[in-house]
């Protein structure tokens, strides 16, 4: 009898040790994950201040920093405008595609469409326009400027003008 007494009394030991090292562990974790909570809305603050005062340039590493923690959708669009504002057109076009599969709002079709047009990708930005056209009839407007490749044709080098002394 005294055998399986003491056989329980391990078995109850055991289990709270194992509530006290694991218990901790978790009360470890949710103050890690507060730390890093805490960390994120420092950044993003940071970050929307920057952007705010105009400094996309410095907006842009501290967005990314804030993406590197946290999916942050706030950070996604913002990153997305700074890239458009600083006509880095590329990286801008990689963000609003995410966009506007993550987001329903028309306006990020919009700013794909002006992005992919700004690429050269005339085609793809056409359609872009017009699903923004349902929200937004400008958008029909902007898609006629795809329709002859208006882009290239402004960036060719025509003998429209000429320029000569008075």
């Amino acid at each position: 009898m005294l055998d399986a007494c003491f056989r329980n009394h391990r078995w109850v030991s055991l289990f709270f040790l194992f509530l006290l090292l694991f218990g901790g562990m978790a009360t470890q974790n949710k103050a890690n994950a507060q730390v890093q909570s805490d960390e994120i809305e420092k950044k993003l603050t940071e970050a929307n201040a920057l952007y705010q005062n105009l400094a996309f340039e410095q907006a842009i590493e501290v967005y990314r920093d804030v993406l590197l923690l946290d999916n942050s959708r706030e950070a996604k669009i913002k990153l997305a405008n700074c890239y458009r504002l600083t006509q880095n057109f590329a990286k801008a076009e990689y963000w609003y595609k995410l966009l506007i599969n993550e987001v329903a709002d028309p306006i990020f079709k919009l700013q794909y469409a002006q992005v992919l047009q700004s690429n050269g990708k005339c085609d793809q930005a056409y359609s872009y326009f017009l699903a923004y056209a349902q929200f937004d009839v400008w958008g029909k407007e902007l898609a006629k400027g795809c329709e002859n490749n208006t882009i290239e044709y402004l960036n060719s080098k025509t003998d429209d003008y000429t320029v000569s002394p008075l």
